[in-house]
């Protein structure tokens, strides 16, 4: 739950192990002439500070699942529009999601719940190592928090074999009731049928049953 509320406030230490790339880029951004030029370009054609919020951010427009931009509609006729437009430009030769101030706020490596499944983040700017770079272990734990089954082609494969194994016993079992066998005589036959091993426990032969009429 701890991890659930560091994500909410901006917290992904636990599922990033590579901070010091996001800050080296970070500051050789704030030194970069090129990016102060442009920047100092913009706050003389527009009076930024109208498009801050109470912590002085002014945020780029946000792009939704594979780069959506449903509300992106081009418009120029007022300045607030224009803004928006060079600014949602400046964010994307930079890698930002916006300014605080005259401080630029860099895209990080990022690991988010969604309400639609676990989504990873890697910036544009980010030399991406998947071994070295992302905790998997806190990541896998943070998506398995939805109750996620496990999967695979072996594992469906087993899952298979176990269900038919189930829908057969089903059968025998009621086979062994029309040859009215009972007791260790119909556990030895049915047994013997399922290929297994007459030493078989009983309580298996009653799981691989209780299978066949739970559907799992």
């Amino acid at each position: 739950m701890s991890e659930h509320n560091g994500l909410q406030h901006g917290n992904y230490e636990p599922q990033i192990r590579a901070r010091h790339k996001c800050d080296q880029v970070e500051s050789e951004l704030a030194r970069d002439r090129t990016f102060q030029a442009q920047w100092n370009a913009i706050k003389t054609q527009f009076d930024v500070t109208k498009f801050a919020d109470h912590k002085g951010i002014i945020r780029r427009h946000l792009v939704g699942e594979r780069s959506m931009r449903e509300d992106w509609a081009f418009r120029w006729a007022k300045a607030a529009d224009r803004f928006h437009s060079v600014f949602d430009v400046f964010c994307q030769r930079w890698n930002l999601y916006g300014m605080r101030w005259d401080h630029p706020l860099l895209l990080k490596l990022t690991v988010n719940l969604t309400p639609f499944g676990t989504m990873i983040f890697i910036p544009a700017y980010w030399s991406f190592d998947s071994k070295r770079d992302l905790n998997w272990r806190a990541i896998t734990a943070l998506h398995k928090a939805r109750g996620v089954r496990k999967q695979g082609p072996k594992l469906s494969a087993n899952q298979l074999a176990a269900r038919l194994e189930a829908i057969h016993a089903s059968k025998l079992s009621k086979e062994a009731d029309a040859r009215k066998l009972k007791g260790e005589a119909r556990i030895w036959w049915m047994l013997k049928k399922l290929k297994r091993d007459p030493r078989t426990d009983e309580r298996q032969l009653r799981r691989i049953l209780a299978k066949s009429r739970d559907g799992s």
